[in-house]
């Protein structure tokens, strides 16, 4: 179907509603070490990614509400329908269940991740604390009731059992014991999250016939568009010979910035700094782990460590001297409290985007993904679409074939700068010392001369930029939910 007529079509005979309250773990509940507080007691909150986001022809415009312009990402032709087609089914749960339409209710779902038995309590805490609502249960039944479980900031491997006193083995079995308990269609419970090796580990995976509905796809592509520093630095319209003259005059070669720690990450500063490439460098760095596994050299404990010499302790004292380290004035300039941004409210500083102006003083990006040391994961978020989106070259310290991942999404790699075999290692400290060996060429390379490469394949990083504003993304997951929601199969 025409994507404009399927947009359409799906606007105009479901409603879109979320549920009136959120669903939590009760106050003082026990976890694995400790009593779970704050926002780890969240099981499902009230969703609106589809409603007020995909389906809204506003939520394209580049910028969040602190800035707003008038260009847009994705499909124009998509997005000027959203604009003038004024039907909208959507609003609260009592007018979805008096509308006569299909019902669609979004929901953001949470891995309950400190709890011991996180299938269980998903399923007790959300599942059956719904269904005591009878009408929603002979209505998902009918076919005109169906929810919507975004996960899209999590990449998940839902086959592995990571809850060994927990009565379900896994995610899939826990969404499984729901279908058939409460008799259910298999189309009726659709969960989105961002893990691309998804729908191949779903193949390896035994269903016995009852199969949850999933969509697996880059879900957070839209992210470097609408999460902007509150420096309100945004390029919408940025030629990628505005952006050659800025890397003519910058001071660094190299990008290295994160919000969240992970060992590896603490292994690259290290690096960084062993290498005497830190003054080169545009780092983020908050957190350093001195004692961390992956700094120590090779030895009995370490038989396959990321360094082969001996561990300098006079350089790891030195970097926690430096700690934490900023990339730009504006992160100079953030006053924090208990990791909180203190601005007109309280934001974690880990959900915070990183200053757009440090791609304008540095060449490439050194990026280490969310949770980079997963097995069966390739989860591609801001960290590599930011970049994309400023016209930065990337080397990745992350999952086995995640170049060849991203190439399946329609991008350009970057192998006439990179030597990119060490997407095929299975091992993090291969792939960290293969990953070095590319940061020693670059960094001995001059300067001038890196940059006309560069120039050279300015035609890739265009392509790469245009397909990111393109965030076709969108239009996979609309089509597939689409084809979940009108499937007869039970």
């Amino acid at each position: 179907m025409n994507y404009i007529d399927l947009l359409k079509d799906f606007i105009d005979n479901f409603y879109f509603t979320t549920y009136p309250r959120d669903f939590k773990l009760k106050p003082g509940t026990q976890g694995e070490d400790k009593i779970i507080d704050g926002d780890a007691l969240d099981i499902c909150n009230r969703g609106r990614f589809i409603q007020e986001g995909l389906l809204r022809g506003d939520f394209y415009k580049f910028g969040n509400k602190h800035i707003m312009t008038d260009k847009v990402f994705h499909r124009k032709d998509a997005v000027d329908f959203l604009k003038s087609y004024k039907k909208r089914n959507q609003g609260s749960f009592k007018s979805a269940m008096k509308s006569g339409k299909k019902v669609f209710m979004e929901m953001e779902m949470h891995l309950v991740s400190e709890s011991a038995q996180s299938y269980t309590m998903f399923r007790q805490g959300f599942f059956d604390k719904l269904f005591r609502d009878k009408e929603i249960v002979k209505r998902i039944r009918e076919g005109r009731f169906f929810i919507f479980l975004y996960l899209g900031w999590e990449a998940d491997d839902f086959r592995k059992p990571e809850r060994s006193k927990d009565k379900y083995h896994n995610w899939y079995e826990m969404f499984r014991s729901v279908l058939i308990d409460y008799k259910l269609p298999t189309n009726s419970i659709i969960i989105a999250q961002s893990n691309l090796l998804g729908y191949e580990n779903e193949k390896e995976y035994d269903f016995k016939g009852i199969k949850p509905s999933m969509i697996f796809d880059n879900i957070t592509e839209f992210q470097p568009f609408k999460a902007i520093a509150r420096n309100h630095k945004l390029y919408p319209i940025y030629p990628i010979e505005e952006h050659f003259k800025s890397l003519r005059k910058s001071k660094h070669t190299l990008l290295r910035i994160h919000r969240t720690w992970h060992p590896h990450r603490d292994a690259m500063l290290y690096y960084l700094y062993k290498e005497n490439y830190i003054n080169r460098s545009l780092v983020q760095h908050r957190e350093f782990d001195s004692h961390g596994e992956c700094i120590a050299h090779r030895g009995p404990e370490h038989h396959e460590g990321f360094f082969d010499y001996e561990t300098d302790y006079d350089m790891i004292e030195k970097i926690q001297k430096d700690i934490p380290i900023k990339s730009s004035e504006y992160e100079q300039n953030i006053e924090l409290i208990n990791n909180h941004l203190i601005m007109e409210q309280q934001h974690h500083i880990s959900n915070e985007p990183i200053d757009n102006s440090v791609y304008e003083d540095s060449v490439f990006s050194w990026v280490s993904p969310s949770l980079p040391d997963k097995r069966n994961y390739i989860f591609i978020n801001q960290s590599t679409f930011s970049p994309i989106l400023h016209y930065h070259p990337i080397l990745w310290l992350g999952y086995t074939h995640l170049i060849k991942y991203f190439k399946k999404c329609g991008f350009k790699s970057f192998d006439w700068l990179f030597d990119e075999s060490y997407d095929d290692l299975t091992s993090s400290a291969k792939k960290f010392k293969a990953n070095a060996k590319q940061i020693n060429k670059i960094m001995n390379m001059d300067k001038d001369y890196l940059i006309d490469l560069m120039w050279d394949n300015r035609d890739t990083l265009q392509h790469n930029r245009d397909l990111l504003i393109e965030c076709r993304s969108i239009e996979r997951i609309i089509r597939k939910l689409y084809g979940i929601v009108n499937e007869t199969e039970v």
